[in-house]
């Protein structure tokens, strides 16, 4: 067995471990561990970002896929067709506003299969934290 193969195994279990660890009906895990890991079997995974819901985006090198348990989807979207948008709040007085910033990556595609990761906060704090993980999906995209 190639090292290339090694560490894509490697990436694809260190995934289905991370994801095992979420809050999942005994179906979604099964969907992730037999479906998920299935198809991205070949695939080589740089890394991986999962929300407490179960939705998780896996970047590969020229491509992300989507995974989204509860509806059993996963969407591919590649590179070129996905894009970023940072929205800095903290010098903006808005009462109404839920968040004080927030980072998105977006795909511009048809209204059923658009990418749309979101994470923000109101807490200043959090922030650099966001800053350095839309830095690693700027990266990503310009590599």
């Amino acid at each position: 067995m190639s090292r290339i193969q090694l560490d894509a195994e490697e990436h694809l279990q260190n995934f289905l471990d991370t994801v095992s660890s979420l809050q999942l009906t005994n179906r979604q895990h099964e969907w992730y561990q037999i479906d998920v890991s299935t198809l991205l079997s070949q695939s080589q995974i740089q890394w991986f970002e999962t929300k407490p819901t179960g939705e998780s985006i896996v970047f590969l090198k020229n491509s992300l896929v989507l995974c989204c348990p509860k509806q059993a989807i996963m969407r591919h979207f590649p590179k070129q067709l996905v894009h970023c948008f940072v929205e800095d709040s903290r010098g903006i007085l808005d009462e109404n506003s839920s968040s004080l910033f927030r980072i998105e990556l977006f795909s511009i595609s048809p209204l059923e299969e658009q990418l749309h990761w979101t994470i923000q906060t109101s807490n200043h704090t959090d922030i650099p934290e966001l800053q350095s993980k839309a830095a690693g999906w700027l990266h990503w995209l310009n590599s």
